[in-house]
């Protein structure tokens, strides 16, 4: 049982880490940048007054394209690689089945409540 707890805060933790990288980060050498643009995402530099960056907006360019839609949602890219991430981990140790499940749900959860959270200034 504390396999499990411990999995699904390693796999959480991991999910988090790489999601957000993907989902806000350009990358070394602009390479999550290209990759969002690739599957139909396209960054844009929000302005001040002065021509300065002050941040980012995105603008969905096909968004009709399933992959698309995958990348656009933070909760659900979280839950794609938390699959990807819980398959790495359980085959690492011996879990039945069924607890991938579980570490897989608690990761998706964990990774999007954080991101909530931070997205909102600790606010609820």
């Amino acid at each position: 049982m504390i396999d499990v707890a411990l999995g699904i805060i390693i796999v959480a933790s991991v999910v988090f880490n790489i999601t957000s990288t993907v989902r806000y980060l350009a990358g070394p050498f602009d390479v999550f940048t290209k990759l969002l643009l690739l599957v139909g995402i396209e960054r844009l530099p929000v302005l001040d007054g002065m021509g300065r960056q002050i941040g980012v907006d995105e603008d969905i360019v096909t968004p009709n394209r399933f992959i698309t839609k995958l990348f656009a949602c933070f909760w659900c890219l979280s839950t794609w690689m938390a699959a990807g991430v819980t398959i790495i981990y359980g085959s690492l140790i011996d879990l039945r089945w069924w607890w991938w499940i579980f570490i897989w749900m608690g990761a998706t959860g964990i990774s999007g409540y954080a991101n909530e959270r931070i997205s909102n200034n600790g606010k609820s």
